[in-house]
């Protein structure tokens, strides 16, 4: 399964970030691929809270379903995505430099098109990981701007 993973630094305390990132409400206002989000789940965030997105890029938006399958503020969040068209886990992690600024890392293992495995190898290969990567950095720096203004 092809894994990507990158970090940013962010001049705010870890619970700033913690509320930021836990929000899938908010999942709209860092990178471009999530345009729509519905939470299915009642009640406050936590482990097992579910719910629906509409994202990808650009032209090939399709809905997807996300669990939280581990949630432990303010350190480690852990969202696990099922689709025809890719299985997702991703990880955040965020670790304390000082009271005031936080390393965010986000680590996201897929699988492309997991029915189809010679097509899914492919696209993963040409296209899927650098696309995510670029995604990836322009979330963690959308991120960055958000929780520092909130800060």
């Amino acid at each position: 399964m092809p894994s990507i993973r990158a970090s940013v630094d962010i001049a705010a305390a870890r619970e700033v970030v913690w509320d930021l990132i836990s929000d899938p409400s908010r999942h709209t206002e860092f990178g471009t691929f999530v345009s729509e989000v519905n939470v299915v789940s009642s009640g406050p965030v936590t482990k097992g809270t579910v719910y629906r997105e509409t994202s990808g890029p650009r032209r090939m938006k399709s809905s997807s379903e996300w669990t939280i399958t581990e949630f432990e503020p303010p350190s480690r969040l852990v969202h696990v995505g099922r689709e025809p068209t890719m299985h997702s886990r991703f990880l955040w992690t965020l670790a304390q430099l000082t009271p005031h600024s936080t390393r965010l890392t986000q680590t996201g293992d897929f699988l492309m098109m997991p029915s189809v495995r010679p097509l899914g190898w492919l696209i993963e290969t040409v296209v899927g990981k650098r696309m995510l990567e670029r995604e990836t950095q322009r979330m963690l720096q959308d991120i960055k701007r958000i929780a520092e203004a909130e800060s």
